[in-house]
């Protein structure tokens, strides 16, 4: 959960500082980390 966390700060500080072309990027990686980090939890648990 802190990695998902440390992205979305991230997220937040590109978008402070007005670097709108990593955006959509950034939240492709975070909805495929999200999605992995589930089906890790699903399958462990």
């Amino acid at each position: 959960m802190n990695v998902a966390l440390a992205f979305n700060v991230k997220k937040r500080a590109a978008v402070g500082k007005g670097s709108f072309k990593n955006i959509s990027l950034n939240q492709i990686l975070v909805k495929n980390f999200n999605n992995a980090l589930v089906n890790h939890q699903f399958r462990s648990g």
